[in-house]
């Protein structure tokens, strides 16, 4: 956590090649992260920040089909990052006895089983819900 969002989203972009849609939020609004995506055959839709497309450089092409595509369906783009927003949120916030992280759980290994566990129980509990409420 000691960098800018925007180079570890470039990172992750490489790593993964995303070759569909890449539905971001406000802070991955950023000309390289576009041309990142499009490299792959994907098309980075970050939440256009407030008065973009009219800097003072001359904006990615693929950042203006982004504003294009907000424009006509900003109301259906808005309601799948609040769903994203919901699940990360559910997934960050559900304790499953885990709570907080504690202070001996900071090296990079510990983390990600950390997260992993929380995971894990999170979506035991969804299935143990599910079939109480007779859903399959």
């Amino acid at each position: 956590m000691n960098v800018s969002e925007k180079p570890v989203a470039g990172e992750l972009m490489q790593q993964t090649r995303p070759a569909g849609l890449v539905l971001a939020d406000g802070n991955y609004d950023a000309g390289h992260l576009y041309e990142t995506a499009a490299r792959y055959g994907g098309q980075l839709l970050a939440t256009p920040r407030q008065g973009a497309g009219r800097g003072h450089r001359r904006p990615s092409p693929h950042r203006r089909i982004a504003l294009a595509l907000w424009a006509r369906h900003s109301d259906w783009l808005r309601a799948r990052r609040k769903a994203i927003d919901r699940f990360f949120g559910q997934h960050s916030s559900y304790g499953g006895g885990l709570a907080p992280l504690p202070a001996w759980v900071r090296t990079l290994p510990r983390v990600q089983r950390w997260v992993q566990a929380k995971i894990i129980l999170y979506q035991v509990r969804l299935q143990h819900r599910h079939h109480a409420q007779g859903v399959a």
